[in-house]
C-alpha cells in the first residue's frame, strides 16, 4: 500500500507542538476487509488516528492496541481517510457521527432525509452508504467550515482530493 503520509511527514508534525493540541495531522478513516468474501462490502470499521498506516498496521494484527471488533476479517485496508480536521476534538466528533449517523445530534436529520432507505447502497455499514455519509457529513456544521481532504484508495495508490472536487464528483 503506498503511504498517505510519509512516516517523516507524521513523525515531524506529531513532534511539533501547539497551545492547544499535540499533533497537527487528525484523520477520521474507513475500513473493510481485503478478502473477496460476500462479507467485503458490507462489513465496515469507522475510526480515528494521527497515523493512517501505523493505525493499519494495529488493526491488521501486526503492532499491538488494535481494536477488538476487527479481528474477525483480517486483513483489513482503508478505503477513505479524511483529513484536515483543526484539532482532535472535530476529528472525534467527526467519528462519532459518522459512525451513529442517526443517533448523533448533529448529522440525524441529513442522514434520516438524503441516506436512509435507498437500497441501492447496501446495508447500514456498506462501503458505499458510509461514503456517501462522510460526503454529506462534510456539508454540515461544524465541518463545511474546514478544509477537509478525502484520501481515497485505488489499486494505484492514494487519490487525494479536496471536499470541494469531491463533492463535485
Amino acid at each position: 500500500m503506498k503511504s498517505l503520509i510519509s512516516s517523516k511527514d507524521v513523525e515531524e508534525s506529531n513532534t511539533k507542538k501547539t497551545s492547544t493540541t499535540h499533533h497537527r495531522f487528525f484523520a477520521c478513516y474507513l475500513l473493510t476487509p481485503v478478502s473477496p468474501s460476500p462479507h467485503r462490502h458490507r462489513c465496515t470499521y469507522v475510526g480515528f488516528t494521527v497515523d493512517p498506516e501505523r493505525r493499519l498496521r494495529q488493526h491488521n494484527g501486526e503492532l499491538v492496541n488494535g481494536a477488538k471488533r476487527t479481528c474477525k476479517y483480517r486483513p483489513w485496508e482503508m478505503v477513505v481517510v479524511i483529513h484536515g480536521f483543526p484539532s482532535k476534538f472535530h476529528a472525534l466528533q467527526f467519528e462519532y457521527a459518522w459512525q451513529h449517523p442517526y443517533t448523533a445530534r448533529l448529522t440525524r436529520s441529513a442522514a434520516t432525509s438524503y441516506v436512509k432507505g435507498k437500497p441501492k447502497l447496501g446495508s447500514s455499514t456498506s462501503v458505499a452508504r458510509k461514503i456517501l455519509q462522510a460526503q454529506i457529513f462534510c456539508t454540515l456544521s461544524p465541518w463545511k467550515h474546514f478544509s477537509l481532504t478525502f484520501s481515497i484508495c485505488n489499486s494505484g495508490g492514494w487519490l487525494s482530493i479536496s471536499r470541494d472536487e469531491y463533492l463535485n464528483i
